[in-house]
């Protein structure tokens, strides 16, 4: 027996700590997976009966989605500034003068600096609507218990 060996006690005798045996007990993998397949069953049926909402998943794709028109129009803005500018250089427009090029400039990037914001600030007051909704849903559950 090695000194790192310890004796307990045993009815008949003593025994040593490397021959005792602990009951097996379920795994924990075994139990995780029903207890998941359990949860998709309930998460179907709440979809199915419109307790589980996705619009705070489907704001969150528009929003993404949201950012590239704003983009796109603020640059189109500051292009369509530049060629009306070039335009007037051009063909002799009086009013073109570099005033223009630099208000279209500043105005598209305030398209795309605030656009942004405000679209981001919109699709947060939907977003916090729904958590409303799912916060009294669970407080509505907790009490049912």
């Amino acid at each position: 027996m090695s000194t790192e060996e310890t004796l307990k006690p045993k009815e008949s005798g003593f025994q040593s700590s490397e021959k005792t045996k602990t009951p097996k007990t379920p795994s924990k993998k075994n139990t995780a997976t029903k207890e998941k397949h359990l949860n998709t069953k309930k998460n179907i049926g709440d979809f199915f009966s419109f307790r589980k909402l996705i619009s705070i998943t489907i704001i969150k794709i528009l929003y993404a989605v949201g950012i590239i028109p704003i983009i796109i129009v603020g640059i189109c803005y500051m292009r369509g500034a530049r060629e009306a500018f070039e335009y007037g250089l051009k063909y002799g427009w009086k009013y073109a003068d570099h005033e223009e090029i630099v208000i279209g400039i500043a105005i598209g990037i305030a398209i795309i600096l605030l656009g942004n914001i405000l679209w981001r600030v919109l699709c947060e007051g939907w977003i916090v609507f729904f958590n409303i909704h799912n916060q009294l849903d669970s407080l509505k559950k907790d009490n049912s218990k």
